[in-house]
């Protein structure tokens, strides 16, 4: 079983792994639109409830207690070529596979879009009440 700590854990892993992508003109124009993201769910402790992990330039979040998720539920985030945010909702690698559900929205709307796709990914993985500082 997967504790807080571990949850905080793997997104401080993504932190790290943003952190060593190239000074150049497109890694930080992604890590101006992915960061602010990032740091706004950490401020509402979504990192003690969610898995993080990357893929390249995939962030993706999980309720597993484990690495390497196969054909398992998941909520995507990701920059697109015109510098839109596409999250997603699904079970298998989405620069593969056409996502289950997707929402392409500027950076105004990728956190609140992000929350309404993790409380459903919590609603569909975690049984009991959605926690509070989800619903917001």
């Amino acid at each position: 079983m997967h504790t807080p700590d571990d949850n905080r854990a793997s997104w401080q892993q993504v932190f790290e792994r943003i952190a060593e992508y190239p000074d150049t003109e497109y890694w930080n124009q992604w890590k101006r639109m992915i960061l602010p993201i990032l740091q706004r769910a950490m401020e509402q402790e979504f990192d003690s409830l969610f898995r993080a992990g990357m893929a390249m330039h995939l962030i993706i979040f999980s309720t597993l207690d484990h690495h390497g998720l196969r054909d398992e539920p998941r909520v995507n985030l990701q920059v697109m070529k015109d510098w839109n945010l596409r999250i997603s909702s699904s079970k298998n690698n989405v620069e593969f596979n056409e996502p289950a559900k997707f929402a392409a929205v500027d950076q105004s709307a990728g956190f609140p879009t992000l929350v309404q796709y993790l409380q459903q990914l919590w609603e569909e993985t975690v049984p009991g009440p959605i926690p509070d500082r989800l619903r917001s």
